[in-house]
């Protein structure tokens, strides 16, 4: 079942057309307004500059979604979009950053451990441990929608797991 609804996934993301999601924005500023970035402003107003990162790496994702730019290479793509290319970072936005360099498929590569897990029965005994599972979960997928990508927030991403694996072993 996990390998029918893998394939599905890949195919839509190979055969489908995805410009509909160019169309979709959540932002404070317009389109406008990041295509012609004040980039000195930009250098003192978080906001508009992180913005300006995501918008501008959702268009990177958008153009190169199945395999990516290849790891390490954001930057390069980003600074494309900047004249002064100390604002050419990261997007501050880990799943962001996965999608950009590795594509939709580095991004399920991230995800596979869940998956393994979950589907091996490796379910946790009691309901406490259940309910730290999901719990820590959701704070990791949160907190990585606002951190730049590295070790401390991949430690944070499988955290759910080390806690299950540590459930597990002391229930046995």
């Amino acid at each position: 079942m996990l390998a029918l609804c893998s394939l599905t996934v890949l195919l839509l993301a190979l055969f489908y057309d995805l410009s509909f999601l160019n169309d979709f924005t959540f932002f404070e500023y317009s389109d406008f307004e990041m295509l012609y970035l004040d980039e000195e402003q930009a250098l003192w107003i978080s906001n508009l500059h992180r913005q300006s990162l995501l918008t501008n790496g959702w268009d990177i994702f958008t153009t190169h979604f199945v395999f990516g730019v290849g790891p390490k290479m954001l930057p390069v793509f980003m600074s494309d979009y900047y004249i002064n290319q100390g604002l050419a970072l990261y997007t501050h936005n880990v799943f962001l950053d996965t999608l950009i360099e590795q594509g939709t498929i580095g991004l399920f590569l991230l995800i596979l451990p869940y998956l393994i897990y979950v589907t091996r029965d490796a379910g946790l005994k009691n309901k406490k441990d259940k309910m730290v599972f999901i719990a820590l979960c959701l704070y990791s997928i949160f907190m990585l929608f606002f951190m730049s990508g590295g070790a401390p927030s991949m430690v944070i991403f499988y955290l759910p797991i080390f806690k299950g694996f540590i459930a597990n072993k002391a229930s046995n």
